[in-house]
């Protein structure tokens, strides 16, 4: 058999065995290589860790092929300045291998080839990824959670706030390196030197300063509430009205960010970086900032610019900030998404809850500079790289709504919602979000940054029936509720939704007769659906 490990640069190509095929399926790697390295005395300790490793038969054996230069050693290895290095990796568990080596060589990119041979002498298609080696400089993450009035809203944002450092940390973030723009009150987990109240001078340091001390990848978080071209950093009185706009009156009652002053943060910071600038901004009205922050023609680096929405639209938290773009993106992060892959699964998720409720949010991705959000190009753009390691957790294992409470038709006012849920991780709460007949714009209460304030109800465990439900007694107008269950585990992953409708016809209308549904039940160790 063989293998050609040469690509389009010429990097190297090698020939194993004598050529001779053999029958049956090839070995699969579906998972991408995840490589760490860490200094270990003036060395670099190099760890390779590969997932989803498959055959139909057995794997005898994965290999990872590094092309390193003639002068480097590879410690305790006796082909130490051979060009090419190879190192087998160890089966840890079902599909998992790893393995690390420690080497002097230079500061640099250098490719690895991982591939895997089944005892058929089947080889798989090679997996091809980098080993950055000697750098010392590291990734920096700026946190700036802008001013909020409501009280859940507030909540909701020092609640991401939260979960997106823990989702740094999983994916190996320093937390030396994790810096906060958030008001005091917040309460955050997080070195007390590194949290500063959110106002224009201290943005202005930590941007033009404190992170950039030897810093490699530089990411920016802001969610709270926006503008046109404009983010609310806090209130120094009062804030006049529920939207900002630029011409307002008494633009010295509070401080706010423009999309041109962030420009001008991030340009100088890419200036003096080697590696990415990534901003994720959730806010409504997010994607106005986008144009005035793309890479400019000539520049030689691409940035990462992602919004929660276009220009115009309003950034929806639902059910009281539980569920909305931010969460579900850096859900995705966490489980080892890259970049792009994460930007899709949130999109679809707030679409889809645009297509339930008619409240339209797109949001937005820009990475090649040309200033148009969500062209083609994006999916093959710098955006197929990780926010940190590319970890995933130890369990892949989704969290799920496996069944909710059929259609239903009703006379009263009350109905009760039930869920069957399944999570390897512990269910910290399911929750349903209740949407009237005829919901075709935004209702006039909406708060801080666009909150939707449809109904949320929580459902509880019921041990007998072994699922989750609850009464709901608020049905009082005719017509048809749309119902969205969803859950979250004890780790903050969010489920994908579910659907029922309730259906209350009033004095004018006959009984319509709801179309059937699968229903399963949760009443058994297996699940039976009628």
């Amino acid at each position: 058999y063989s293998i050609n490990l040469k690509d389009n640069n010429d990097f190297y190509n090698m020939d194993i065995g004598n050529d001779y095929s053999t029958p049956g399926e090839t070995p699969i790697i579906e998972n991408e290589i995840l490589v760490t390295t860490k200094d270990v005395g003036g060395e670099t300790e190099v760890q390779i860790k590969v997932k989803g490793v498959y055959d139909d038969v057995a794997i005898k054996q994965v290999i990872a092929i590094t092309e390193l230069q003639e002068s480097a050693a590879i410690v305790g290895e006796s082909n130490a300045n051979n060009k090419i290095f190879q190192i087998e990796l160890i089966q840890t568990e079902t599909g998992a291998y790893e393995n690390s080596y420690t080497t002097n060589a230079k500061d640099g990119m250098y490719k690895t080839t991982v591939f895997a041979e089944d005892i058929d002498g089947n080889i798989s298609v090679p997996k091809l990824c980098y080993v950055e080696i000697g750098s010392n400089k590291t990734r920096k993450a700026v946190f700036i959670a802008g001013y909020a009035e409501n009280t859940e809203l507030k909540k909701a944002i020092y609640n991401e706030i939260e979960n997106t450092i823990a989702v740094l940390k999983h994916q190996d973030y320093n937390e030396d390196n994790i810096y906060l723009l958030i008001s005091g009150e917040a309460n955050i987990d997080l070195k007390e030197n590194n949290i500063q109240e959110p106002c224009l001078e201290n943005l202005d340091y930590m941007l033009t300063s404190t992170v950039l001390d030897n810093a490699k990848d530089v990411l920016i978080y802001m969610i709270g509430r926006g503008g046109e071209k404009i983010f609310q950093l806090n209130k120094k009185i009062h804030c006049i009205g529920q939207d900002i706009e630029e011409t307002e009156s008494n633009p010295e009652e509070y401080e706010y960010l423009t999309s041109i002053k962030l420009k001008e943060y991030i340009d100088h910071i890419e200036s003096k970086i080697e590696g990415t600038v990534v901003l994720i901004y959730d806010a409504c009205k997010s994607g106005s900032f986008i144009p005035d922050l793309t890479s400019t023609p000539y520049s030689s680096k691409r940035r990462i610019l992602i919004t929660s929405t276009n220009n115009v639209e309003s950034a929806n938290f639902v059910s009281n900030g539980i569920f909305h773009f931010s969460r579900v993106f850096w859900n995705g992060i966490s489980s080892g998404q890259k970049i792009y892959d994460a930007f899709v699964s949130a999109s679809l998720r707030v679409q889809n809850l645009a297509y339930n409720t008619g409240y339209i949010q797109v949001p937005c991705i820009e990475t090649n500079g040309d200033g148009q959000c969500n062209d083609e190009s994006e999916s093959i753009s710098i955006a197929q790289n990780y926010i940190g390691n590319g970890g995933a957790p130890a369990s892949t294992e989704k969290t799920v709504i496996l069944s909710v409470s059929p259609i239903q038709t009703i006379e009263s006012s009350s109905s009760i919602l039930t869920a069957c849920v399944r999570s390897p991780n512990g269910i910290e709460i399911v929750w349903a979000v209740i949407i009237p007949q005829d919901t075709d714009s935004m209702p006039d209460n909406i708060v801080d940054a666009c909150e939707m304030n449809f109904s949320t109800v929580s459902l509880t465990y019921n041990e007998n029936s072994r699922q989750y439900s609850v009464s709901y007694n608020d049905l009082d107008e005719g017509g048809t509720y749309k119902i969205l269950f969803y859950a979250m585990d004890k780790k903050g992953y969010i489920s994908e939704p579910a659907y029922t409708n309730i259906v209350k016809p009033d004095k004018y209308e006959k009984e319509i007769t709801p179309w059937q549904i699968k229903y399963a039940s949760c009443s058994a160790d297996v699940i039976i659906i009628l």
